[in-house]
């Protein structure tokens, strides 16, 4: 496995943040040390962020053959003591904060972490699981993903092999570590040996560009949102030259940005891929070049040894299915989930909807879970925000519904509604009795800066609530 670190020059810098330093020589020298104390296989959860510290603690914890489960140090308080209580691990690696907090005694320090003891026992695991990644982010339940080393290895190894990465590359991180799409390229690092530059700094602050300009990655990654902080801060104004590897995932590129980025790549010949995944397929699992000349909705093909096949297909269309050494071994809520059987079949039902071209490359379309029935007629949620954008000129546009219901969610008034609604009832078919539309200030997203549709439906439920008791107290 690349975390054993075998033929590695010692000398190579491993990670940096914007206090410390270390090299492939002191994380052995450091693994050493801890597995004097945690000599078995056992449950690590790590509170992480972004910094030497944390990483020392990822790539020590996996060498050993431990469980890793990894979560942001931001957690709620009350989040991460059910994890501890549901998954019950042996240790914990975390900062100053935390040992306060959970008030555990501590047995070793390093680079501003301690290694906690919980007092749990240590119990029977799954021989193949290796990392556990909440699928909530920072805040939810306990539903976890478990990944496996062999998928571990395979995808570190396969978008390596896509990306061209090699010793002499860097990557410099723009969002938490507990994100796959973060510890994807962590991991591609490890195993050639090359170096993370680590921040908790976002692109709009002088420390990440302090990293930046003293350490000179050639490798940046994001999502639109990221590129677009790059775009105000002139990035793509001038040839960065260190800068040879471009990636953008976890949501839909936008046209404008694209195109932006695209040209830059092609002008000062770098390499720039969008990147299709899932916490569920260790990360990415298809790629897409800028280059290719494809709709903004396009994920590529399959990467490395895995493969996409298209099930219950309707007009051209189907749920997208990931067949391949990185699917992860399944969902765990607690302890008991980490020592049955994994899943052997090596299948994850991605939930997007998708169709394929004459030349081999996927598309997305919907969400298996946006689709709705409105008397009987099955109906995109997609399709609805994707019509209003294009015919009306609209930049935000967000589609929830249920039976009989559909809410045309937008930030800004461009048309009456009554011109929105006939244009709408059109396009479905139906009745503009089915139709509400709904103004919010900003759309909510998730941390990895993807639309929160639950968030945002329960929000307009409140807001027509609100009016159907205002209504009632005139009457």
């Amino acid at each position: 496995m690349f975390w054993k670190m075998k033929g590695i020059d010692e000398k190579r810098v491993a990670a940096i943040d914007n206090t410390d330093l270390i090299t492939y020589g002191d994380v052995k020298r450091h693994i050493e040390e801890i597995q004097s104390i945690t000599a078995e296989r056992n449950v690590v959860l790590i509170l992480s962020d972004n910094s030497v510290g944390s990483y020392l603690g990822y790539i020590c914890f996996l060498y050993m053959n431990c469980a890793v489960i990894l979560l942001e140090n931001t957690v709620k308080e009350e989040f991460c003591k059910a994890m501890i209580e549901k998954y019950r691990p042996k240790f914990i690696w975390a900062q100053e904060k935390w040992r306060k907090l959970l008030d555990f005694p501590d047995l070793y320090k390093k680079y501003g972490f301690y290694l906690l003891s919980t007092g749990h026992e240590t119990y029977t695991l799954n021989e193949k699981v290796g990392v556990i990644l909440s699928t909530s982010g920072s805040t939810g339940n306990v539903k976890c993903v478990q990944l496996g080393y062999e998928g571990i290895q395979e995808h570190a190894k396969a978008l390596g092999e896509v990306l061209e990465f090699t010793e002499n590359d860097s990557i410099i991180t723009t969002m938490p570590m507990a994100f796959v799409y973060t510890l994807s390229f962590i991991n591609i690092c490890i195993s050639k040996g090359a170096t993370v530059l680590l921040t908790n700094s976002n692109i709009m602050e002088k420390d990440f560009w302090s990293l930046f300009h003293k350490y000179h990655p050639t490798c940046i990654s994001g999502l639109t949102v990221h590129y677009e902080m790059l775009s105000v801060m002139k990035l793509f104004e001038k040839n960065c030259q260190h800068l040879r590897i471009l990636t953008q995932g976890g949501d839909v590129f936008g046209e404008k940005m694209r195109v932006k980025v695209t040209e830059y790549c092609r002008k000062y010949h770098k390499k720039g891929y969008i990147l299709y995944g899932q916490t569920e397929t260790s990360g990415t699992c298809g790629a897409l070049s800028f280059f290719e000349d494809k709709e903004t909705n396009c994920i590529g093909k399959a990467i490395g040894s895995g493969s996409f096949e298209i099930e219950n297909i309707e007009c051209g269309q189907g749920e997208l299915i990931y067949n391949g050494k990185c699917a992860m071994l399944g969902y765990a809520t607690g302890d008991l989930d980490l020592t049955e059987l994994p899943n052997v079949y090596g299948r994850v039902e991605t939930g997007d909807i998708v169709r394929r071209d004459t030349d081999g490359f996927y598309y997305i379309v919907g969400r298996k879970k946006r689709f709705i029935k409105l008397y009987g007629k099955r109906v995109n949620l997609d399709d609805i925000e994707n019509y209003v954008k294009k015919q009306f000129g609209v930049q935000e546009c967000v589609c929830v519904g249920e039976k009989e219901k559909v809410w045309v969610i937008l930030t800004e008034q461009q048309h009456s509604d009554a011109v929105l609604k006939e244009g709408i009832k059109n396009f479905l078919g139906i009745s503009d009795t089915m139709i509400r539309i709904e103004y919010v200030d900003s759309m909510i997203k998730s941390e990895s800066g993807k639309i929160s549709y639950f968030k945002l439906e329960e929000m307009v439920r409140k807001m027509n609530e609100k009016k159907l008791n205002e209504v009632g107290r005139i009457r």
